[in-house]
């Protein structure tokens, strides 16, 4: 009896020990499986029919201006160009100056306009405008605000070094203005600005 006694108290808890490591394993791996199955992945987030489809190009399109090249260059003519570009660009187009062009009277940098014509004169050629769009005055006087100079834009009533040089910043940014009142597009410039100057100002 005695011995019996002391196998029960040794099996007892082992027996409660075995147990409690049963129900651990279970409930840990019941617990797991559960957690592992509320987890979203980043696929389950992205519909894979989306992640199939192709961005679609997009189509840049470059609006086309026509400038006619005339005087002392390789070959004169009409060239279509994409508006942005520069004088240079279709000086190269029309083959370059010729040995006796005077290019040191044609802004090279001004941006090209549609209907633009260019004339490039002859060293020693007089009384003769370079161009109808580069020269910044018309003949009445005004102010071509695509062409003009920082120092020509400050000749403009109510304009000032910011706002000069605003507008300079605005059309090699943006291109040429289409009308005057584009230019309350130009920060700093509002209505009452543009009505001091609008007079003074013409756009080709």
């Amino acid at each position: 009896m005695q011995l019996l006694r002391e196998y029960k108290k040794i099996t007892v808890p082992i027996f409660i020990l075995i147990i409690i490591c049963i129900y651990l394993v279970v409930y840990k791996s019941t617990y797991l499986k559960e957690d592992q199955d509320s987890l979203i992945t980043t696929e389950d987030l992205i519909d894979p029919e989306v992640m199939n489809e192709s961005i679609p190009d997009t189509e840049i399109v470059m609006e086309e201006i026509y400038v006619d090249v005339k005087g002392a260059v390789v070959k004169e003519g009409v060239y279509v160009m994409a508006q942005g570009l520069r004088v240079k660009d279709v000086i190269d187009r029309a083959g370059g100056f010729l040995a006796t062009a005077d290019s040191n009277k044609v802004n090279l940098a001004a941006r090209l306009m549609d209907e633009m014509v260019i004339y490039i004169p002859e060293v020693g050629e007089e009384g003769i405008d370079m161009t109808d769009s580069i020269n910044n005055k018309n003949t009445e006087g005004k102010i071509n605000i695509n062409t003009a100079s920082l120092e020509e834009l400050q000749s403009l009533t109510g304009v000032g070094p910011s706002k000069a040089e605003g507008i300079i910043s605005y059309r090699e940014e943006n291109g040429p203005f289409q009308k005057p009142e584009d230019l309350l597009n130009v920060s700093g410039i509002g209505n009452k600005t543009l009505d001091k100057f609008i007079e003074q100002v013409v756009v080709h």
